[in-house]
């Protein structure tokens, strides 16, 4: 695929096939990830791959708060979606893999970083987008999951990280479906000193 055709079909994919994903497969896209830009080349990622019954485990416990996760989208989706949300939340799809993306906590050394936010929060975002990228050129499907984040410490005791954020989980695996592209919303662009 080229660069374009890429961006333009990659889909979230809530639906795997349980087929298994070479680790080298795996090492290929979590490499292109690490080539995302940081900010000040602090490169403040960190990714743990998890399958088997480690992953198991940690799809469990995001299962056992699947319905409070829905609270945050109700205004969002109708029910029928709704109730499909909340079935992926319980299981990742089936997914065979699952990548948590974490940046380092970094914020509290740096004087001169005026952010809320910890600076490599959108330098692990970027990495997060080429893993997304890489896995569908590859023919893989992944998702973009934040609400695993309610459970970052349940989480992180099962994985056995400590000090750093959860950015977000994402479940990977070859897709079971080819969901449609959503529009573009509109009056997302002002464009300033260019002639109409």
């Amino acid at each position: 695929m080229n660069l374009t055709e890429t961006i333009k079909t990659r889909r979230s994919i809530r639906r795997f096939k349980d087929t298994p994903v070479p680790r080298e497969v795996l090492e290929e896209i979590i490499e292109l990830a690490l080539w995302a830009p940081s900010n000040y080349n602090m490169q403040g990622w960190y990714f743990v791959v998890v399958q088997g019954e480690k992953k198991d485990q940690v799809v469990q416990a995001m299962a056992s708060h699947a319905s409070s996760w829905l609270g945050n989208i109700k205004q969002l989706f109708p029910e029928k979606m709704m109730r499909m949300m909340q079935q992926f939340f319980a299981t990742m799809g089936g997914a065979p893999v699952m990548v948590f993306v974490y940046t380092e906590k970094t914020r509290e050394h740096l004087t001169y970083m005026p952010l809320e936010v910890e600076p490599g929060y959108p330098s692990a975002c970027a990495a997060l987008q080429n893993l997304l990228l890489a896995a569908h050129d590859r023919g893989l499907g992944a998702c973009w999951i934040q609400a695993c984040c309610i459970i970052e410490d349940e989480i992180n005791q099962l994985l056995g990280v400590q000090g750093k954020m959860m950015v977000a989980g994402v479940p990977l695996g070859y897709p079971d479906q080819s969901p449609p592209a959503p529009p573009r919303k509109g009056d997302k662009v002002h464009w300033i000193g260019f002639k109409e």
